[in-house]
């Protein structure tokens, strides 16, 4: 742990302990241990976690007035007083966390994709794979006048505090080795954050000081009944982003359909033959129907992307547009008028990301712009023996 670290984690542990509150009325200390804001309590994804008629967790890490257990012994005879007495607990903060089995976003940045999903249920925790600060068992927690999502360890860690005001710092030990363990701080609330996805009012930003130099989460962005829209992380080439491109929430689907605008996708052929000079001429447009004008923001000089990945394989990029390509920092505004296009014409080898021709196969070619409005289409090529 380096040594600014080190001082913010012991000045929470300082101001953790200041805030212990008194054991509430009718607790059974066999069953419960009562430390801030949280209850020590057992409920884990899929199961009471009573291992004996004394459980023990991990009793030298938490600091008082953290959503964790310390010290906590939990009796077989006093599991159902805490399930009933966690019913009245386990309110409903504000909803950033928001993901269920069947969801899914799709998150883009200069390297490729990565998919955040929901893969199970179990009452309230939902298990996501894909998360960036590891994946696991997660859900909300409210109690003592604070909001948490919470993590499944074991025992319940506090994450992300929902409620906490900017410039507020908190102790965590997630599932991501490099935050094993890490400062957490509210950096910003009440922001407005524009993403392919669209445009979000009212988030907050999470930064993160862990342990890796060159790895591990720095930010996370959160959405009101959203969720993560974007994150930051670190790598040995530096800082690289990931924004949300797409997502499917329950029944609500980002970014929002936009009438009146349809999209097309051309390419110079459907069957190409693997080799140096193999190429791909695409025709992307996008048309605007609407009787409004419509204008698509792109912070970067980077107007559009396109992946190749496998039909029938893992669904892995093969190949990106972007890949290996920089571009101007600066704003650039794209506006169709109604009843006009715009069109993007580019192309790419057929090749993966590495050079390598690719194997005799069906692939799917997908594009889309990179602005606030990630319109977009796709379509699928051969590429014969």
């Amino acid at each position: 742990m380096n040594d600014t670290l080190r001082r913010v984690w012991n000045a929470n542990r300082t101001a953790a302990a200041a805030s212990q509150r008194a054991i509430p009325t009718g607790v059974d200390m066999n069953a419960v241990s009562w430390f801030g804001p949280k209850f020590a309590a057992f409920l884990g994804p899929a199961e009471v976690a009573v291992r004996s008629s004394q459980a023990r967790l991990n009793q030298n890490r938490a600091a008082p007035g953290t959503p964790r257990e310390k010290n906590v012994k939990l009796s077989m005879r006093s599991a159902v007083g805490v399930l009933s007495l966690l019913a009245g607990l386990c309110l409903a903060g504000p909803d950033l966390h928001v993901m269920r089995d069947g969801d899914a976003k799709v998150f883009q940045s200069s390297i490729g994709q990565r998919e955040l999903k929901g893969v199970a249920n179990s009452g309230s925790w939902t298990k996501l794979e894909g998360h960036p600060l590891g994946d696991g068992w997660f859900r909300n927690y409210s109690s003592g006048g604070d909001s948490w999502i919470i993590q499944w360890r074991g025992y319940y860690e506090g994450l992300i505090k929902t409620n906490a005001a900017a410039g507020e710092s908190w102790n965590i030990d997630a599932n991501d080795a490099c935050l094993q363990p890490a400062v957490a701080t509210m950096a910003s609330v009440g922001s407005t954050v524009t993403v392919p996805a669209g445009t979000f009012d009212d988030c907050v930003m999470v930064t993160f000081v862990g342990n890796c130099a060159d790895g591990g989460t720095q930010s996370v962005t959160f959405a009101p009944d959203v969720g993560i829209i974007a994150w930051t992380e670190q790598s040995i080439m530096g800082p690289r982003t990931f924004e949300l491109q797409s997502a499917q929430i329950g029944g609500a689907v980002y970014p929002v359909p936009f009438e009146g605008i349809k999209v097309s996708t051309r390419l110079n052929d459907v069957a190409f033959q693997a080799g140096p000079t193999a190429r791909i001429e695409i025709s992307g447009a996008i048309i605007n129907d609407s009787p409004d004008a419509v204008t698509l923001i792109h912070s970067s000089g980077q107007l559009y992307d396109a992946t190749i990945t496998d039909l029938n394989g893992s669904g892995m990029i093969l190949s990106q547009w972007s890949h290996g390509r920089f571009f101007t920092m600066a704003f650039v505004n794209k506006t169709i008028a109604p009843g006009d296009t715009l069109s993007y014409d580019f192309s790419m080898d057929v090749k993966d990301n590495a050079g390598n021709n690719l194997p005799a196969g069906t692939y799917v070619l997908t594009w889309w712009s990179t602005g606030n409005k990630a319109f977009g289409g796709k379509t699928t090529f051969t590429v014969d023996p």
